[in-house]
């Protein structure tokens, strides 16, 4: 987020101050949701042996 000019950063400061912790954790939440659901939708991979052979 970008202000326009220094006072109007400074009058966005307390509303930021204030909305931001709720934010953050919508978005956490957000992204969780979408990360399960999209791990539910995806096949499962193969198992690959990545351990180096001698």
């Amino acid at each position: 987020m970008y202000a326009t000019d220094p006072g109007a950063a400074r009058r966005f400061t307390p509303y930021w101050l204030f909305i931001e912790p709720f934010s953050g954790l919508i978005r956490r939440d957000l992204l969780a949701a979408v990360g399960r659901r999209a791990e539910r939708a995806a096949p499962a991979a193969p198992r690959v042996d990545t351990r180096r052979r001698a």
